[in-house]
Parts: C-alpha cells; structure tokens; sequence
C-alpha cells in the first residue's frame, strides 16, 4: 500500500484555504483523506502568515516539509495579486527544496472557478451542468460551466472567461455559444451587487454564496481533483496561471 500527503492551495478569491490530503493507493482503490484545513477569510491578514499556517498545518500532524509528495494550488481566476502571491509562495517551496537536494515537490494547478463547478456538479440533487460567476468590477465577471455526461465530468467548456453582466443577464438559451439550459447557477458574492441584482431582474435562479464562505468548499473541490491516477497531472514545474490575459482585459475595462 502507498501513502502520500497533500497540501491544498487557495488565494485567488477571498483569504485563504489551505488543507493537507493523505492519499493512499493499494491496487486499484485509492481513498483521500482530508486530515486538516486552514482558513482565513481576510485576504491581506492572512498573505501575511501564509508560511506560518502551512508550517502549522504540517506539524500538528506529526509531518515533516520532506513528507509532503505534491501540492494542488487553485490558479484562478479571481484576485490577480491573490493568484501572484500563491504561486510565488508555491515557487519558493519548490526551489528549496531543490537547494536542499530533497526530492521535487510535484505541483498541480488547476482553475478555482471550474474545480468548485465540478465539486457542485456531485451535490446531491444537482443538475447535471454547473454554472459558477465571480464578479471582477460592477460589469464583468468570471465564469465557468462545467457538465456531466455519461457519468463522465466534462471540462471542454470555458473555465474562467471575463462576460460583461449585460451579456449574462441577457442569455437565454446559450453564453458565449455554450447551452446553458437546465443549468444550476452559483455566483460568488465579492462586495460587487449589480451581479446578483441583474440576474435577479432577469429571473434566473442562482445561489448566492459569499466568497468568505466558499473557501472550506475550495478545499473540498482541490481535495477530489486528485486523480486516482496520481502523479498524472502533476509536474515538478510551477503550473501556469493562465489568467494573465484576463487581468489585462480586466484592466482595459476599468480604464
């Protein structure tokens, strides 16, 4: 039987999650264990004690830095300056340990916005496509649809475009050439209210969820984007935060 440990990474929203996994694989089975988490809700006051709380987290289960094998961190979109100060910390935990000579830390990013539609997508009684919105200024919003076919979680639709509320508001049957009828929506409420007043106008049912209080559900989402096939998706490279293009959108439409 193999044994593996976890951390899990979250600052692209609002504060900071953080968990560590014991994974064990015997044969074909495999079972994950979240045996600790951390969260923060304050985006700032918890940057500042990032390496503290993991160094925490760490050794109140009796582990060493060495014992961790791999490393999920949630790359956006969301907080530009979050996703930044993540993937540095992440950055720094892999070059020390190859200035100590230990064995790599494997890493594996994946989009925050799309893991939480695929954790919805398993609610029970949730419909088989998942919308998730995270608004970015008073008329654009990050948005991800993900959909369950053949009992198979499909990621072939977009996990993190920038759509203005005038474009969501208004969709009735399709957004961006994608169905989304029969689709459950979630949108993350990030102090920006002209979001959840436009859908609410044009009728559509959603749930609205404060981005303080999805963070222990990031966990949960970083948590089952562990393959049974591990290390599959993992690389001992910093993964890309494909988001940087967004920001510059984002920042074109602020000006």
């Amino acid at each position: 039987m193999g044994m593996n440990y976890f951390l899990l990474l979250d600052t692209s929203l609002s504060g900071l999650a953080l968990g560590l996994v014991q994974y064990e694989k015997d044969g074909a089975s495999t079972l994950k264990t979240l045996l600790d988490s951390f969260i923060h809700p304050v985006r700032n006051e918890a940057f500042t004690g990032l390496g503290h709380e993991i160094n925490a987290l760490i050794g109140r289960n009796h582990l060493q830095h060495g014992d961790i094998d791999g490393l999920v961190i949630g790359i956006g979109p969301g907080s530009f300056t979050g996703i930044r100060i993540g993937m540095a910390f992440v950055q720094g935990l892999m070059a020390g340990r190859h200035g100590k000579g230990e064995k790599n830390l494997l890493v594996k990013g994946v989009s925050t916005l799309e893991a939480l539609g695929l954790w919805f997508l398993h609610n029970p009684g949730g419909l088989d496509k998942q919308m998730v919105i995270f608004p970015s200024t008073a008329t654009h919003a990050y948005v991800a649809v993900v959909e369950k076919r053949d009992g198979q979680d499909d990621r072939g639709h977009f996990s993190g475009r920038l759509v203005g509320i005038k474009e969501l508001a208004e969709s009735q049957g399709s957004l961006m050439g994608t169905d989304i009828s029969d689709t459950g929506i979630t949108l993350i409420e990030n102090n920006i209210p002209s979001f959840s007043t436009a859908l609410e106008k044009s009728g559509k049912a959603f749930t609205l969820k404060s981005a303080q209080d999805v963070l222990p559900e990031i966990i949960l989402a970083l948590k089952a984007s562990i393959g049974a096939d591990f290390p599959l998706g993992f690389k001992t490279e910093l993964p890309v935060a494909d988001y940087a293009r967004l920001s510059t959108a984002e920042e074109r439409i602020v000006k």
